[in-house]
């Protein structure tokens, strides 16, 4: 019986290792999303203000 409760610890507490590292993928992940975001967001105001500085002026 010894053997069967250290092996249900040893998987239960690979499941909890396995979620603290999904919930740090996760993390990353949006993180990662919201930089890709703020660097296509400075992408287009970058590209709207050079329009503006080549645009003809009357």
């Amino acid at each position: 019986m010894t053997a069967l409760a250290n092996t249900l610890e040893r998987i239960a507490l690979n499941l909890e290792q396995e979620q603290v590292f999904t919930e740090i993928i996760f993390d990353e992940y949006e993180y990662l999303l919201e930089l890709a975001n703020d660097v296509y967001i400075a992408s287009l105001e970058t590209h709207l203000e050079t329009m503006e500085n080549i645009r003809p002026s009357h």
